[in-house]
C-alpha cells in the first residue's frame, strides 16, 4: 500500500549516499518531507476543492514541476553552504527532486483514485501506469488496517 510510510522509505533510501556526510540528517529530513508534501493537497477536501480539480488530490502537488520547484526552494534555503561546491549542491537537488517525484510515481502504481497530474501546469490529464499492483491507501486514518 502506498502510504506516508512507503513514501518516506523511498526518500530514506535516496539519501543513503550521504551516510557519512555531516549534511546527511538534513538531507534525510528534507527528502522525507518532500516525499510526503504532495499529500498536503488533501486539505482541499476540507475546503471544497473537487478531487478532479488541478488543485485537487493528486493534481498539481503530485506533478514533476511542483516537485522540482520545492526541491529547488529547499536546496536554496537550507543547503546554502553547498553554493561554493556545485557538484554537492547538484547532488542534493537531485536527491530532493527524486524524493519528491517518487511520491507521484508510487501513487501512479496504485489501483484507485483519478490518476496523477504528472505534467501540470502544461497538461491537467491524470495518468496511471499500466501495471498497478499497489493497493490504494485510504484517505484519512479511519480506513487503515487495524491489528488486534
Amino acid at each position: 500500500m502506498a502510504s506516508i510510510f512507503t513514501h518516506a522509505f523511498v526518500a530514506y533510501g535516496a539519501t543513503t549516499i550521504f551516510d557519512d556526510h555531516p549534511y546527511w540528517r538534513r538531507c534525510l529530513f528534507f527528502s522525507v518531507v518532500l516525499s510526503l508534501l504532495p499529500d498536503a493537497d488533501v486539505v482541499g477536501f476540507l475546503i471544497g476543492v473537487p478531487y478532479e480539480s488541478p488543485w485537487g488530490h493528486r493534481g498539481a502537488t503530485h506533478s514533476i514541476v511542483f516537485s522540482i520547484m520545492m526541491a529547488a526552494l529547499v536546496t536554496g534555503v537550507f543547503f546554502r553552504a553547498y553554493f561554493q561546491f556545485k557538484a554537492k549542491l547538484l547532488a542534493v537537488f537531485i536527491i530532493l527532486s527524486l524524493s519528491a517525484i517518487s511520491h507521484g510515481v508510487l501513487d501512479a502504481f496504485t489501483n484507485g483514485g483519478l490518476g496523477i497530474a504528472f505534467f501540470w501546469p502544461f497538461d491537467n490529464t491524470r495518468y496511471f501506469f499500466n501495471y498497478r499492483p499497489v493497493e490504494v491507501s485510504p484517505i484519512g486514518i479511519s480506513g487503515l488496517p487495524r491489528f488486534h
